[in-house]
């Protein structure tokens, strides 16, 4: 999953406005993303759900759906469904997948 960073001009991560990150973790009140840092590597930084847009927002949430219903994601779907309703995004019908 990638999401675009996108914060207040006087913010230190306003440098990265508008490049595009991979995520590390959806939250229920931000977003784990993965910075690379000259002295310290690789780092999450957390951004309120405002602060990002979730790159191909309808295709993950799908995939999370289908990693609910089966058990292999509990956190991400349910997270997903609070980004969505925190920035009044609109998406289409989820269709319940079967993996067999």
């Amino acid at each position: 999953m990638k999401a675009i960073i996108n914060v207040n001009k006087e913010s230190a991560y306003a440098k990265f406005n508008g490049h595009t990150f991979e995520v590390k973790e959806v939250l229920s009140t931000a977003v784990g993303i993965k910075l690379s840092h000259e002295e310290f590597g690789e780092v999450t930084a957390d951004f309120t759900h405002t602060e990002v847009f979730i790159v191909d927002l309808q295709e993950e949430l799908q995939k999370a759906y289908g990693d609910y219903n089966w058990g292999n994601d509990n956190h991400t779907f349910p997270n997903l469904i609070l980004y969505i309703k925190k920035n009044n995004f609109v998406t289409k019908g989820l269709k319940y997948n079967c993996p067999v």
